[in-house]
């Protein structure tokens, strides 16, 4: 399973969900975008790093699984081939 380090996201732009939960990072693509509004990433991680899940979630909240259960999937990744948010989701897949 991927490690995640919080510090290596936050260092990209990411940034920690509203709960304030520091588990669930987020990634808007444009700076000063509202992540409500606006599609983004979610990354979940573990106690010690483990990825749990890497999420797209579109402007109505609908959640696309990128990685899940320990496995990439490809078939939604590739949705994402010209999005400017394709570089963060390589930067975390980099990290398995």
């Amino acid at each position: 399973m991927p490690t995640v380090t919080p510090a290596s996201f936050t260092a990209r732009g990411w940034q920690e969900h509203y709960s304030g939960f520091p588990a669930d990072l987020f990634f808007a693509a444009g700076v000063g975008e509202p992540w409500a509004l606006t599609p983004h990433l979610h990354v979940n991680y573990a106690i010690g790093g483990a990825l749990q899940s890497m999420t797209y979630k579109n402007a109505v909240g609908q959640n696309t699984y990128l990685f899940q259960n320990g496995m990439w999937n490809d078939v939604n990744i590739s949705l994402f081939a010209a999005s400017p948010l394709q570089p963060e989701i390589a930067f975390a897949r980099a990290l398995a």
